[in-house]
């Protein structure tokens, strides 16, 4: 139990709206935030009445600029960008091809940007819709049905907040991680892929590839690829694996989105969105894509793929396998 002066009570009503509003935590707030919690029942049933409260009263729009709707049917047509990556292994001939094939298979949506370097940037979507959208710094995210997403002014992108569910494809910058805040809990990542749904009572974590930690306040997991977590009134689950990652994502419905993904991934993706197998030359697994498909037929994502990282594909007849393997090489 702890007893906290006049002086440490007002400095834990400045840590409880710094908190409230998703802002980060020095560790000596988050020990803080933690202690006055564990100091009483009360206090913990507190916090939980200003969450609500904070949520009903929109209180983090005081702070932050108003949302502004994406319009997918406009602004598809309008301000697309193509995403496309063609790793080291390409050839200069490749380039002009690659770019053609991208363009004609994937786009990924922007939002309206402020002029300035690095301003707020907030994206939300209404009910039944979803919608893609690339941040400054290469992340590429799909943003579920009737969720918002604030990015932070001055992060370059790497701090984002989250109201609703969204899955992301990170792009890794050493030395910067990437941060997804919720009302319940913190999500933090140097580069992978993996989906966030969350309220202001529960964050749920689904790890693609890579390794992620979640945390509420100093409690926090490591989750990695092909496990789940959850946060919940303050209290970190253990990460758990699961034998099919891609059935927690069906919200997704036909839409991928890869990262520099290495091709063994993508190849496994692909086996699991369209129930076909993927045979993937050994010389060609840590070949990377940097790709957002939206509802494409299994030939064209194929065929996409291949182009970029420059490999022959055949698909065997009446088997539902589909073979990549390397380009022989010109003389």
């Amino acid at each position: 139990m702890h007893d906290f002066t006049p002086e440490q009570s007002e400095n834990i009503d400045e840590i409880i709206t710094a908190y409230l509003s998703g802002d980060v935590l020095t560790p000596e707030q988050s020990f803080k935030l933690d202690s006055w919690i564990d100091a009483s029942a009360e206090n913990r049933t507190q916090l939980e009445q200003m969450r609500a409260t904070w949520r009903t009263l929109g209180q983090r729009s005081i702070a932050l600029p108003a949302f502004h709707e994406v319009d997918t049917s406009e602004r598809l047509a309008r301000r697309s960008s193509v995403v496309g990556q063609i790793g080291r292994w390409r050839t200069p001939a490749w380039v002009a091809a690659g770019v053609a094939a991208v363009f004609a298979a994937f786009m990924v949506q922007r939002s309206v940007r402020a002029p300035e370097l690095h301003a707020a940037q907030h994206f939300a979507t209404t009910s039944g819709q979803t919608s893609n959208v690339r941040l400054d710094d290469g992340t590429v995210i799909r943003l579920g049905p009737g969720s918002r997403l604030d990015v932070a002014a001055g992060s370059g992108g790497r701090d984002v907040r989250l109201t609703g569910q969204a899955f992301f494809a990170v792009t890794h910058q050493a030395g910067a991680p990437f941060r997804v805040h919720t009302l319940s809990g913190d999500v933090k990542v140097l580069g992978t892929r993996f989906n966030v749904n969350s309220d202001s009572a529960r964050t749920d974590l689904v790890v693609v590839d890579g390794r992620v930690e979640l945390s509420a306040g100093t409690r926090r997991v490591e989750v990695a690829g092909g496990e789940v977590s959850h946060v919940e009134r303050g209290d970190v689950a253990p990460a758990i694996a699961v034998s099919n990652v891609y059935s927690r994502l069906a919200w997704m419905s036909g839409a991928m989105l890869f990262n520099a993904t290495p091709l063994a991934r993508v190849a496994d993706e692909i086996e699991h969105r369209f129930g076909v197998r993927v045979e993937v030359d050994s010389s060609l697994r840590e070949h990377t894509v940097t790709a957002v498909f939206n509802d494409q037929r299994l030939p064209d994502v194929i065929d996409v793929v291949c182009r970029v990282v420059d490999a022959n594909c055949t698909t065997v007849p009446d088997s539902g396998l589909v073979r990549m393997s390397a380009r022989a090489t010109r003389m």
